[in-house]
């Protein structure tokens, strides 16, 4: 009962829909039929709706990204694009927990595969520029950020269907759309096999 409710109080962490939908079909019957085993069905389905949904940018190409830097200044993705043969970008916020969790092991893989042909854009939904700064500066992300500061309202999150966090894309260097909410795992074998 306990995982339970620790799934419902973290169903809207992406990353881990897969892995609670395993440990839901573990459960026994009546623990799924109880009341709050139902509502967490329900938020299952709708996370792995939204996923597949999601897929649909797959082919897309990204021209450019709205939002500008913590300076102020407007980023040339394009050329970041050229210059990787993937670059990921990281849609995350700074009040976001899953997000604060995922975004180092990313970045983990950036250091690690930069050289190698591999960049990171972090796009923010904050509102706040001065929390958005701080967790750049807590985390040490030392990649290129962007942020509209509009939250879920940004042109960005409109434009690829972005309603939870955290989420990503990864462009090839044409701007290509190659994957749409790729896990660590999966980026991680694609970067060994590839660069």
């Amino acid at each position: 009962m306990v995982l339970l409710y620790a799934m419902l109080s973290n169903r809207g962490d992406r990353p881990s829909t897969e892995r609670f939908r395993q440990y839901y079909q573990a459960m026994p019957a009546e623990l799924q039929k109880s009341f709050y085993g139902r509502r967490l069905d329900e938020a299952l389905a709708e996370n792995e709706e939204r996923d597949v949904n999601n897929q649909r940018f797959v082919g897309q190409r990204v021209q450019s990204l709205a939002g500008k830097t913590p300076d102020g200044q407007k980023l040339n993705t394009t050329q970041i694009f050229q210059q990787n043969k993937f670059t990921l970008v990281e849609f995350w916020a700074s009040w976001c927990g899953p997000c604060r969790m995922e975004m180092p092991k990313y970045y983990g893989l950036h250091k690690q595969y930069q050289g190698k042909g591999f960049g990171m854009v972090g796009v923010s939904l904050d509102t706040n520029h001065n929390k958005w700064r701080e967790a750049i500066a807590e985390d040490s992300l030392l990649i290129p950020h962007l942020s509209e500061l509009k939250g879920t309202s940004g042109e960005d999150m409109q434009r690829f269907g972005i309603n939870a966090i955290p989420a990503n894309l990864l462009v090839d260097e044409t701007g290509k759309i190659v994957a749409v909410d790729i896990p660590y795992p999966k980026l991680k074998k694609k970067l060994q096999s590839t660069l």
